[in-house]
């Protein structure tokens, strides 16, 4: 089946993120290389998203003043609140507008997913849990979370359909999404949280 032009225009958009990351090899600096690498994910993920979505980094906080750990990535709905403080990419989001958050890694290994697992942990059950929230619902409100990778070998088990759901179903409860570029990607159907 020939692929539309939708499919094409993704495909490339991709295409260039992954240009632009393979440019970044010989950057010494890797803190720099880390974030110019969350910026390019973050307006490929613009490119997606409509006018009432925004993609920014920094931490959420809920109506109790509990806060998450600093995120790479997090996008919003503008809609529901804007961020209480934002300057350029850079903000603090309120809980109820954070639709999804996403941890880079350059190097994706099993210590870096299992790493990623417990900032998702702490949002999902302190953040969003209704005992630290002033709505008793507000754990209806969960946002999805994943972690991507560009290099490194991630978990062999996770290049397996069966082994990879072994692997998942005994080491991740939070995560929803795991992709490690050109070599798998995971939806956590198995998620508890």
């Amino acid at each position: 089946m020939p692929r539309t032009l939708i499919q094409q225009y993704a495909s490339s958009i991709v295409s260039g993120l992954m240009g632009k990351i393979v440019s970044l090899r010989d950057l010494n600096h890797k803190l720099t290389k880390g974030e110019l690498r969350e910026l390019f994910i973050s307006e490929i993920l613009r490119a997606f998203l409509t006018k009432e979505f925004d993609v920014g980094s920094g931490v959420v906080i809920n109506q109790k003043g509990f806060q998450s750990n600093q995120i790479d990535i997090i996008i919003y709905d503008n809609r529901i609140l804007p961020p209480f403080i934002r300057e350029q990419h850079l903000g603090i989001y309120p809980a109820e507008s954070v639709l999804a958050t996403i941890e880079v890694k350059s190097n994706l290994t099993k210590y870096e997913i299992l790493k990623a697992e417990k900032p998702a942990s702490k949002l999902k059950n302190e953040i969003y849990s209704p005992e630290s929230s002033i709505y008793s619902d507000f754990k209806e409100f969960r946002p999805t979370c994943a972690v991507i990778g560009f290099y490194g070998r991630g978990v062999k088990a996770l290049a397996n359909n069966i082994t990879g759901r072994t692997w998942i179903k005994g080491n991740i409860n939070n995560l929803s999404y795991l992709c490690l570029v050109n070599k798998y990607s995971w939806i956590n159907m198995l998620e508890t949280g």
